[in-house]
């Protein structure tokens, strides 16, 4: 796989010249859903789309068989023209659908970590301490694709940067294991 000999290199030394492509790959490309975004990936599709966006109003009934109209402050709800379904806003924070804005897998992500990470992108929004503890054990996988041994997260992560894993990734490796550690107690 081209991920992991990226990362590897010829002699299972972390190739300094990808800088985990990886990891940039990840991230780049994908658009969150934000508030008043033009276009962005909709979360029920899943494609990067044009979004319109409406203040609705809603229409309130009185006991007495009157109604009036009033728009709501802070809600809106925007209209992906791919897929043709709606996401309402309140304020800055999507109330509908109860989607994750984490970005998409990359393609040449492992698939035991791929399937974890996409549980775990599945499920941050009902119960981030899940998606947290999904995380630690996509990690754990990946260093074990990346040649440890599985046993010790903390020690693996310790060999890799020992093999030349960068600093930033080490630490962001470390809040993860950390993170989801707590999480599962």
């Amino acid at each position: 796989m081209l991920w992991r000999e990226e990362i590897r290199g010829n002699r299972g030394e972390f190739d300094s010249r990808a800088r985990y492509n990886n990891l940039r790959i990840m991230s780049s490309g994908y658009v969150a859903p934000a508030q008043g975004s033009d276009a962005n990936h909709c979360p029920h599709c899943d494609v990067y789309a044009n979004q319109y966006w409406s203040l609705p109003t809603i229409k309130f009934v009185t006991p007495a068989g009157g109604s009036t109209t009033r728009s709501v402050d802070e809600l809106s709800v925007s209209y992906c023209r791919r897929c043709d379904k709606y996401s309402v806003w309140f304020g800055n924070q999507m109330i509908h659908p109860l989607a994750s804005t984490a970005p998409l897998p990359s393609t040449d992500m492992p698939d035991d970590v791929r399937l974890d990470y996409v549980e775990a992108r599945d499920v941050v929004v009902r119960s981030p301490r899940s998606a947290a503890a999904l995380l630690r054990l996509a990690v754990q996988k990946l260093t074990i694709d990346l040649g440890e041994n599985g046993k010790n997260l903390n020690e693996d992560i310790g060999r890799l940067v020992k093999k030349g894993l960068p600093p930033r990734i080490q630490q962001a490796l470390d809040a993860v294991r950390v993170i989801g550690n707590n999480a599962s107690r």
